[in-house]
């Protein structure tokens, strides 16, 4: 199994190799895994250390072996998240971006990874902006951290989709409700949370049912023809859904 300083030393070899690679996370990520401390610092070009951030903006907590299972990608990071190996404070949005940093860690030599980091105390320079903060507290967070995953490592599938979707998550920590727009067409898919004005699609469902039916827990027409879900405009594109929410088991919208 890849040790933690290996698997650090592939991360930060991927940094090191594609220098815009930092910027589609922009800030510092900390990982207390059992007894150890890591630190990702995306706010500028790229470095890792062991060692505490003095702020950081999003902060990852796992068992030693989970976090390696990730990085190998044996371990699904929603699955993690259900299952509570893994849990994420701060910046939900930043926490989205780890699986492409990952990815991209995995295709390097191994060699890489063969270097001995510092321990410091490294400062967070830069927060990322409010739009890419998931609401804090939401479990199907980690719903839409897969549909962006999904757009991001299957170019085809914004094509297949081709329609734009606007979500109100209902019943979030304290009654909380959350907005979120996935643009799954054109050259540019994304996954946001923010209200978008004029979707093709608008899907009103609970915090709590949304996660039901990407785990294929309750099926899609279920919940639309006992109210759980809601539908307003393509209700074709609604059954596409199944699609972005993969891939595993899913509820098929049909």
């Amino acid at each position: 199994m890849v040790c933690l300083a290996a698997a650090f030393g592939s991360l930060e070899a991927a940094l090191r190799a594609d220098s815009a690679l930092a910027s589609t996370v922009k800030g510092v990520l900390q990982f207390e895994l059992g007894s150890h401390v890591w630190v990702i610092d995306c706010s500028g070009s790229g470095r890792v250390a062991e060692g505490k951030a003095v702020k950081p903006d999003c902060t990852i907590t796992m068992a030693e072996k989970d976090f390696l299972d990730l990085f190998a990608g044996t371990l699904n990071g929603m699955s993690a998240y259900m299952a509570g190996k893994m849990k994420i404070k701060g910046n939900m949005g930043m926490a989205q971006k780890l699986a492409g940093l990952m990815e991209a860690a995995r295709k390097r030599p191994a060699g890489e990874a063969d270097k001995t980091f510092p321990s410091e105390t490294m400062g967070s320079t830069s927060a990322a902006a409010v739009n890419d903060a998931a609401p804090a507290g939401f479990k199907s967070n980690v719903v839409f951290e897969t549909m962006e995953t999904n757009l991001n490592s299957q170019p085809a599938l914004a094509g297949k989709v081709n329609g734009s979707f606007a979500f109100n998550i209902t019943g979030g920590p304290a009654g909380a409700s959350a907005t979120w727009s996935v643009v799954a067409k054109g050259p540019s898919p994304s996954v946001t949370p923010k209200k978008m004005e004029k979707a093709d699609c608008t899907i009103t469902i609970s915090d709590e049912n949304l996660v039901a039916l990407a785990s294929g827990k309750i099926n899609g027409m279920s919940a639309y023809m006992s109210g759980k879900m809601k539908v307003k405009g393509n209700m074709g594109l609604a059954q596409k859904l199944a699609a972005l929410m993969g891939p595993g088991p899913r509820s098929k919208m049909q």
